[in-house]
This record gives C-alpha cells, structure tokens and sequence, in this order.
C-alpha cells in the first residue's frame, strides 16, 4: 500500500516598513547593536525647529551600543545634538538614555559619528522611538544635518537579533506556517502511525497563542495528539490544537504529534491529511 500526506498552509501576513541598506560601518564595541545610517538617502536638517525620529522594532532582546550617524554641521555651528532613547513609540516618558555630543565632534563634511550610550541598553522585544534634537538656531549656516536617515539600519545583524528600524513605526507580529512530515511508521492497516506537524514562526514577534487544526481523512482513526504547550481534542476527525507558550520569532518552531491506526476498509487507498495553522486560533478547517 501507499500512502500520501500532506499539509495546507495558512499564514498570518506581516507588513514592516521596507528599508534600504546603507553605507555600513564597522561597530566600536563587540556584543552591541547600533542604529545606522550612510552615504545615500534623504538628508535633513537638525535645529530647535527640526529632529529627526527612528523607531527600533526589537524582534527579540538586544544590546543596544547607541547610534552611528553620518553627519556634519554648519560653518558656525556651536550648538550640542542629542540622541534620545524612549521606552515605547510614543517618543514620551523618562528616556532609556541620552547621549549628547558637543559641536566639535562634527565636521563640516559628511562623516560617521557615534553617539554611544553609556553602559548600552538592553532592548526588550516591541518597538522603541529614539530622537535626534539640537538647541542650534534654525540656521543652515548653524544647524547640523543628518544623511541616510530614511535607509537606516540596525547593525551588526549578529548582534541585533533581526531587529528593524524605520522613520515609521514598524508593525511587529507573528507569521506562522506549519508543515506535516509523512507518518512513521509507515501506515499499515491496524498499526499507530504518528504525524508530526511542525509550526514554523517566521515573524517577527513571538507568538504566545496559536491553534492548529488537522482534519483526518475517513479511512484514518484518531489515536491521540499532543505536544509542548498543545492541548488538542478530536471531533469526528477534526484535530484541534491550542498552543499556549512561547514560539520564538525569526525562525522558532514547535510540534504536534498526531497519533493514528489505519481502518481495514482504508487498504489500497492513497489518503490525503490536511492541516493549517492560525496565531489567532481561527475556526475553519483545513481543505
């Protein structure tokens, strides 16, 4: 006999703002992640009148060094620029951290400098906004000007854990996707056969929720189903399982085992099994 299984697909989408890598430089200190920007893209001007807002999406926790923007100031300017970390997307509340550099450590060309905060952070996963403000009159002859921040970048990846920035707030959530290996042993009439079914979080937040349905072919009884933080319930050979834990973004996976026996009046038959998976626990079976 021969048997066939196969499995359906159902994905939540994920939409993140689009970036475009710049110029990449070289990190001061191992172990650490920076904001970055480079050569090419948008240039704006930084004064009392104008800042420049990033958001970080952190994927998973991260050490955060500081930034390392490409800038310069004016012919005559004196003024100091700052770099603020926020604990949220809101850009409100006690700042993480503030480092500010003096006018003399920009030049009048454009050139990386680095704004390192003291002791680092460490970034927990959700979306942070950080600043770059100046007390400098609004003068370009006295204000400062930062290239590329609409192409920045959080480097090294090593090191940033898949996080993301943007000039927009990035939207961070789970894609799931789930795929069923074939049955081992290989189904005989009257012998348990287990399906594994292995939901792979390609996202780019941890899901803490799920459910995973698998509807049985007639020609299959349901045996048992299980796994880390599943809890699963068979309903006329619709396999139904909940997940409550933790399946890690940028990659994580968890399994299910599905326990069957193969009916006699099954023999002969090539039997398809299908499965889907929803973070939101969505109701529909899989076709």
């Amino acid at each position: 006999m021969r048997w066939f299984a196969c499995g359906r697909v159902k994905q939540a989408w994920l939409v993140v703002a689009a970036l475009v890598l710049g110029t990449a430089f070289a990190q001061g200190v191992a172990a650490q992640a920076y904001l970055e920007t480079g050569q090419t893209g948008a240039q704006t001007q930084i004064d009392v009148s104008h800042t420049t807002t990033i958001y970080i999406g952190a994927v998973s926790s991260f050490t955060l060094g500081g930034a390392n923007y490409v800038m310069k100031r004016g012919s005559s300017s004196v003024a100091d620029v700052s770099f603020t970390v926020y604990p949220d997307s809101t850009c409100t509340g006690t700042p993480l951290s503030t480092v500010t550099n003096p006018s003399s450590a920009f030049g009048q060309t454009y050139e990386q400098v680095l704004f390192q905060v003291p002791g680092n952070i460490t970034l927990s996963p959700g979306v942070y906004c950080t600043k770059l403000t100046s007390n400098a009159v609004d003068q370009q002859n006295a204000a400062f000007f930062i290239k590329g921040f609409d192409a920045c970048v959080v480097l090294p990846a090593d090191q940033a854990n898949g996080a993301v920035c943007s000039t927009s707030i990035p939207s961070l959530a789970p894609s799931l996707s789930v795929a069923k290996a074939a049955p081992t042993p290989g189904l005989a009439v009257g012998t348990q056969s287990t399906y594994t079914l292995t939901v792979t979080n390609s996202g780019t937040a941890a899901a803490t929720t799920a459910r995973a349905l698998d509807q049985l072919p007639t020609g299959l009884t349901f045996v048992s189903a299980g796994g880390s933080g599943w809890t699963c319930t068979n309903a006329s050979g619709l396999v139904t399982c909940n997940f409550s834990g933790t399946i890690a973004s940028g990659g994580g996976t968890s399994t299910i085992n599905v326990v069957v026996t193969p009916n006699a009046g099954a023999a002969g038959q090539s039997l398809t099994n299908y499965a889907s998976i929803d973070p939101t626990g969505g109701p529909t079976p899989p076709t």
